[in-house]
């Protein structure tokens, strides 16, 4: 068990750091226009949540299943969709950084809208 928690930790230890990296480089770049550059930021996302978060699940899945953990790997799946969608939500967030939005809360919720939006279209692929 203790080496799924520290598979989770380690890629949100290094989403944290780029997320503080990011917005102390945003002050020195200039902010992103049109609204056509933010819907690529956002599908771009999605798409960096949609691979991290199943590369990410299955390699808990498989390192469950070597050590025959039962119910409690569970919320660790869960974890780890979020976990990518906070490596998803760090392309919008730079471009709303540039523009001087650079709240926390920003971040952390389309974090959790492309964790919807991931268990969702999973949903549909199954």
């Amino acid at each position: 068990m203790t080496k799924l928690i520290i598979t989770l930790l380690l890629p949100l230890l290094a989403v944290v750091w780029l997320f503080y990296v990011i917005k102390r480089k945003a002050k020195y770049q200039t902010a992103v226009d049109g609204i056509g550059a933010m819907l690529i930021y956002w599908i771009v996302g999605f798409l960096v949540t949609w691979l991290f978060a199943t590369y990410l699940g299955l390699y808990l899945y498989g390192m469950a299943q070597q050590q025959e953990v039962g119910g409690s790997a569970k919320i660790l799946f869960v974890l780890s969709v979020y976990v990518g969608g906070l490596w998803g939500a760090l392309l919008p967030y730079r471009a709303y950084a540039r523009s001087n939005k650079d709240s926390v809360w920003i971040w952390l919720g389309s974090a959790l809208l492309y964790s919807v939006l991931f268990y969702l279209s999973t949903m549909f692929v199954r």
